[in-house]
């Protein structure tokens, strides 16, 4: 009898362990599942952040190309003004010249 009862209590504390186990194995799956679903959202901000920094770097490239197009026009200006000056220079001295004559 004695030795039933051992086997009882020995078949108990089995079954109360494997129960502890399962437990432990479900507190740890979610906690598993629960830092995969935050590794993927961050993640996704990751990918978010990485495609606006994408677009930004367009539009600064295309700000960029726009400030050389300006460069570029404002520099052909100053030629023709500075051209343009020449002609009025060259125009003023002629003037003058025929005054004096």
């Amino acid at each position: 009898m004695y030795s039933e009862a051992l086997r009882i209590l020995d078949a108990n504390t089995v079954q109360y362990m494997v129960e502890e186990q399962k437990k432990e194995i479900l507190e740890l799956t979610e906690a598993l599942e629960d830092t995969s679903k935050a590794l993927e959202d961050s993640s996704r901000a990751l990918e978010d952040k990485s495609k606006a920094l994408e677009d930004t770097s367009r539009a600064l490239k295309d700000k960029s190309k726009a400030l050389q197009d300006t460069s570029r026009a404002l520099e052909e200006e100053h030629k023709a003004r500075l051209e343009k000056d020449k002609e009025i220079m060259y125009l003023r001295a002629l003037l003058k010249a025929t005054k004096d004559i």
